[in-house]
């Protein structure tokens, strides 16, 4: 009895169909995850550029009260956007840091938006048993999709020295 294989043509057809195939996948898959990421990196230069040219400001007070635990902060917008949120990063002496975000009890005052080239003073909640070090604010912006963003190029630093 003779034992017959598949034919070397019909081998050799299968194995490029194969290919064919698994080519036509690989590329689908590839597609859609390029796109993803260029999406993705548009997005965040956008966010980028938005914040550098339209999102600024500077620190214009900045002093504490040890007796009643709170900074006082006036941020004068100089942007050419609203500022919509801010996030308080307040340093201590011994290494630890605070992050307090505007909207919470541990603002005292203060409204938002701070319109352009208008001045805002906040009262901020500290730690009043550490030694304040600097603070660190972070403004937040609104882009034309109306997503909220946070500025991190935009911020401002600043050393604590001057009791109020």
């Amino acid at each position: 009895m003779k034992k017959r294989g598949v034919s070397p043509l019909l081998s050799t057809v299968l194995i490029i169909a194969f290919v064919v195939v698994l080519a036509a996948f690989i590329f689908g898959w590839g597609k859609g995850y390029i796109e993803d990421l260029t999406e993705s990196a548009g997005e965040k230069t956008e966010e980028k550029i938005f914040c550098l040219q339209s999102v600024g400001f500077e620190i214009s007070t900045l002093c504490y009260s040890s007796d009643k635990g709170t900074l006082k902060v006036g941020v004068d917008n100089r942007g050419k956007k609203d500022i919509t949120g801010l996030i308080f990063r307040i340093k201590y002496l011994d290494g630890s840091a605070d992050a307090v975000l505007s909207g919470t009890e541990k603002v005292k005052s203060g409204t938002f938006p701070i319109k352009e080239a208008n001045l805002e003073v906040f009262e901020v909640e500290y730690d009043k048993t550490k030694n304040l070090k600097e603070i660190e604010i972070i403004p937040k912006g609104i882009l034309k999709q109306g997503k909220e963003v946070t500025c991190i190029e935009s911020s401002e630093l600043e050393q604590i020295y001057n009791e109020c």
